[in-house]
């Protein structure tokens, strides 16, 4: 029944269930069935996305043909998900490489022309860490080369790839970009230079001039690396930031507290993500993806009950409540408070108006 529900159905209720099944251990032929189904002119990008996961998750060597596929997809979360998927697979990994040569070379070619068109500032870093995981020592002149960049988000992005490596030979190039006119480029090269102690009287100089810098997107890029970094001690300044009028001040200071394990900015977190639109909330949740299981779980409670409660009090107070007579923005509301905690079914429905709305 659930390859029926994959291959047949096009109710992507069904269709999520279905790959759900199909991921479980032992199931035969999932993974011809999950490619097969991916080739769907007609998908969903939401269930391209969950066969991306499952098939990172099944890891079968020649699944990875499929995903490359996606990696330069307009749609940002459907190339996140193939990249991520990619990162999961043994030939990544350096006890398997020596027999997957082709697949090696074509890997690292479509992922260095993905990292010199893409826009998103989490896929280039997840790209950089997967080529220095193919081979640390061909990657490095290829960073030294993008950190000789004008582009600054290249920059930082490159400088945040470094992070990864323990080479203390690394400072010798990163060090220069403390001085960066550029903030992002700034916060990235602290938290890539934290780990070294001899070093941290100097960085923790840097990040001081950030917190107290007149300028809200300085300070943003700050309270970000009080959150990388674990810098406890910052703690009452990032609680403090919570009553900022800056919205996006406030936001990153809650997720630097989550990123810390402190709860206090959770309301926040989730108040602004009901509320945003669709390209803010995917960065938001991405956010959220990436905190320790602990601040995960404590906001996706949070989200739950406060998404019921929205529901709830903005459109099933009325016990008359009719759903097809919400005009179209009050339907993408509602289908996105449906999203957030995966009302899949109430999802499909609302989609439907959206494509019949009643006449009437």
């Amino acid at each position: 029944l659930s390859i029926k529900n994959l291959t047949q159905s096009v109710d992507s209720t069904l269709q999520l269930n279905a790959i759900e099944i199909l991921g479980q251990k032992g199931h035969k032929n999932a993974v011809n069935i999950l490619t097969t189904t991916l080739k769907k002119a007609d998908l969903e990008n939401k269930v391209t996305i969950k066969i991306l996961n499952t098939l990172g998750h099944i890891k079968e060597h020649d699944s990875i043909l499929d995903i490359l596929n996606y990696i330069s997809h307009e749609d940002r979360r459907v190339r996140f998900a193939a990249i991520n998927a990619l990162n999961n697979y043994d030939v990544i990994r350096k006890k398997q490489k020596s027999g997957r040569p082709f697949s090696l070379f074509r890997i690292n070619n479509v992922l260095k022309r993905q990292f010199q068109i893409e826009s998103d500032e989490d896929i280039k870093a997840l790209i950089i860490r997967i080529l220095a995981k193919l081979n640390k020592q061909k990657i490095v002149p290829y960073l030294i080369d993008l950190l000789k960049s004008t582009d600054p988000t290249i920059q930082a992005n490159c400088i945040s790839a470094c992070y990864y490596f323990t080479d203390i030979n690394l400072i010798h190039y990163l060090l220069p970009f403390i001085d960066s006119r550029d903030p992002m480029v700034r916060a990235h090269t602290i938290i890539a230079l934290w780990k070294y102690n001899d070093y941290k009287k100097h960085l923790t100089t840097a990040l001081k001039r950030m917190l107290h810098s007149k300028d809200p997107a300085v300070r943003v890029e700050a309270y970000m690396v009080i959150g990388k970094v674990k810098a406890h001690l910052e703690t009452n300044r990032l609680i403090a930031t919570l009553s900022s009028v800056n919205k996006t001040e406030r936001l990153v200071a809650a997720l630097a507290l989550a990123n810390l394990g402190k709860s206090e900015g959770n309301e926040i977190i989730v108040d602004i993500l009901i509320h945003s639109n669709a390209t803010d909330r995917e960065i938001i949740l991405h956010r959220i993806d990436s905190l320790s299981k602990t601040s995960k779980s404590k906001i996706e409670a949070l989200i739950r009950q406060k998404v019921s409660a929205f529901i709830n009090e903005t459109y099933l107070v009325d016990k008359d409540f009719d759903i097809e007579t919400l005009d179209r923005l009050a339907l993408i509301k509602l289908r996105n408070a449906y999203e957030l905690v995966n009302e899949h079914e109430e999802v499909q429905n609302i989609n439907q108006l959206l494509i019949n709305p009643n006449p009437s």
